[in-house]
């Protein structure tokens, strides 16, 4: 058949113009004996149904195939058939060369619907009540730590400020009121830094204790504290 349609230049070679020849000659003698199936499927009420799904040897047909008849090889051949609710036996049928047979597959038995489920939602993992826990526990850990720090700032900057012990901080003591400050500005940070990791916790684990009591939509919610290089937040999937 590829050969029949292909499409020769005027100055095609002789021996492309014979095999095209030989092709639609060898065509008409082949058609004949190719054997041709037309597939009648019927309903529970015996009417001709026209949604269901029609498969050949496995292969799903189209409509307008499963509604004419169709060359096949000879040999056996399974058909199966399926639409809403109901399905076929499987029919068998073979075919001798240059037959053509009709097939009636019958849709005659029931299929069982899914149905959704009575039952509420499922509560929410036992896990995410823990996790609210403890990221409210590492929320407390952090502002502690940041208050701890804040004193701890106030501190050396107090004895920085009593070394100096006016406008002009006398040159001996220098150095160690530099050490001073160096300490007071790395509490500075931490304190920042735990305030800031203590307020994400706090705000998480909130969160995911009221997800914890909510219907299992939520299930597979997800909060989570991040801490950067002078900035803090919370991440989460709901």
């Amino acid at each position: 058949m590829k050969v029949t349609t292909e499409q020769l230049q005027p100055n095609a070679p002789q021996a492309f113009v014979d095999a095209r020849r030989a092709a639609t000659d060898e065509l008409a003698a082949l058609e004949p004996r190719v054997p041709k199936l037309t597939i009648v499927v019927k309903g529970a009420d015996g009417q001709p149904s026209r949604d269901a799904v029609v498969t050949l040897d496995g292969v799903e047909l189209s409509r307008a195939s499963a509604a004419a008849p169709i060359p096949v090889e000879v040999g056996a051949h399974l058909l199966r058939a399926r639409a809403t609710g109901w399905k076929s036996d499987d029919v068998n049928v073979t075919l001798a060369e240059r037959e053509s047979q009709t097939a009636n597959v019958e849709l005659k038995n029931k299929v069982a619907m899914p149905v959704a489920s009575a039952a509420g939602p499922a509560a929410p993992p036992r896990g995410l009540r823990t996790a609210g826990f403890i990221a409210i526990g590492v929320g407390v850990v952090g502002l502690a730590a940041g208050t701890f720090f804040v004193v701890r700032n106030n501190n050396k900057r107090d004895d920085a400020d009593a070394l100096c012990g006016g406008v002009v901080c006398p040159r001996a003591n220098r150095d160690e009121i530099s050490s001073l400050d160096n300490d007071a500005r790395t509490a500075a940070t931490i304190a920042w830094v735990g305030y800031a990791v203590g307020a994400a916790g706090i705000v998480a684990g909130s969160t995911l204790l009221l997800l914890s009591s909510r219907s299992s939509k939520t299930t597979g919610a997800r909060v989570a504290p991040w801490v950067g290089m002078g900035s803090a937040g919370l991440e989460g999937r709901f």
